[in-house]
């Protein structure tokens, strides 16, 4: 087996990087010769984390290379020795729910590691940036949302021009020809995978907008809207622009601006979870699933999140001058709650 470390100063990093990141946390990402675990192994595991070099803050990467099958354990057995070192408390990967964490726990049952005696790494809370950031997947203009195409999006350039699959090929060559060239390969492109996620990890800042605001001013313009700009306390790694029929948005930095359409008459709730509502095309309304499964689906469809509110209207008394839940003087008193709510819809 053959291992090498590397560092990198977390100078390199996004500002919104070194907010989430913290000692604890170990940064994992496998090589295999396939995807399937019963028939493939694992010929390098790569781990990343916080350190000290020379004096200065780094990311560290260790990486185990197994030259042949019978290295696989070894390279088990290394990644388990570091994983179950006390200073981490988390596990980091891209996608290693599907992938990453069963096949190195079938890897594991086939070389009679007894995981179930003394599993380190699934004692640690596991932090999947794939499945983290999907949810606001639409804020990204991308066709994917593969790693290499986050990595892009934040102006990352990999050297590392291969995927896993192809370089498949060049790890049987090596195993064979025992090259430099090869190897050099194959440990650029899982470490540059894994200086890639302390980038990535940046990207929650975007999913924390619709919780750390504050807002500094607000002004009604001719078109019948309200403009709201606020701070961010975390600043998004990437510009965010956003246009619904509930609203605009648009991020810089620690920067954000919403224009909300103000409505006049009916006041609108919007429902939490547009996902549990149907749509009725014919009665222009939402019901919740537990009642619209019952309706026929040709007169039925999946509610859009504008869709997703209930209208009411305000006694006289409200709209009358002398008493409003929003305004006062025609200026927004609970604009932080219309914004929240916004946000909440958005992101």
């Amino acid at each position: 087996m053959l291992s090498f470390t590397y560092h990198r100063p977390t100078s390199e990093l996004p500002e919104a990087s070194l907010h989430y990141l913290n000692r604890g946390m170990l940064f994992f990402d496998i090589e295999t010769t396939g995807l399937s675990a019963s028939r493939n192994r694992i010929y390098l595991v790569g781990l990343g984390w916080l350190d000290e070099n020379e004096g200065e803050d780094c990311i560290t990467v260790m990486q185990y290379l197994a030259e042949n099958a019978a290295d696989e354990a070894a390279v088990l057995d290394a990644t388990l020795a570091i994983a179950s070192d006390q200073r981490f408390e988390s596990l980091v990967t891209f996608n290693g729910t599907t992938f990453d964490l069963p096949f190195f726990e079938k890897r594991c049952e086939k070389h009679a590691v007894d995981l179930n005696a003394t599993d380190p790494i699934s004692a640690l809370h596991h932090v999947d940036l794939y499945r983290t950031i999907h949810p606001i997947r639409h804020f990204f203009p991308m066709e994917h949302f593969r790693q290499k195409d986050y990595e892009a999006l934040l102006g990352i350039g990999r050297e590392d021009q291969y995927d896993g699959g192809k370089l498949v090929s060049v790890y049987h060559r090596f195993e064979k020809t025992k090259k430099q060239a090869d190897c050099d390969l194959l440990c650029l492109h899982n470490k540059e995978d894994l200086f890639g996620m302390f980038h990535l990890i940046s990207l929650l800042a975007c999913l924390q907008v619709k919780e750390d605001v504050c807002v500094e001013s607000l002004q009604a313009t001719s078109a019948n809207e309200v403009s709201i700009r606020f701070r961010l306390d975390v600043p998004v790694p990437v510009s965010i622009r956003q246009l619904k029929t509930t609203g605009s948005l648009l991020l810089r930095k620690t920067s954000g601006l919403a224009v909300l359409p103000l409505y006049k008459g009916g006041l609108r709730c919007y429902l939490p979870n547009p996902k549990d509502y149907f749509y009725l095309t014919a009665e222009n309304t939402v019901v919740h699933k537990s009642v619209g499964q019952f309706v026929d689906p040709a007169f039925r469809r999946k509610a859009e999140p504008e869709e997703c509110f209930t209208e009411f209207k305000l006694p006289a008394e409200y709209l009358d001058g002398r008493i409003h839940p929003y305004c006062a003087d025609g200026v927004f008193q609970n604009i932080g709650k219309a914004l929240e709510g916004f946000l909440r819809q958005v992101c």
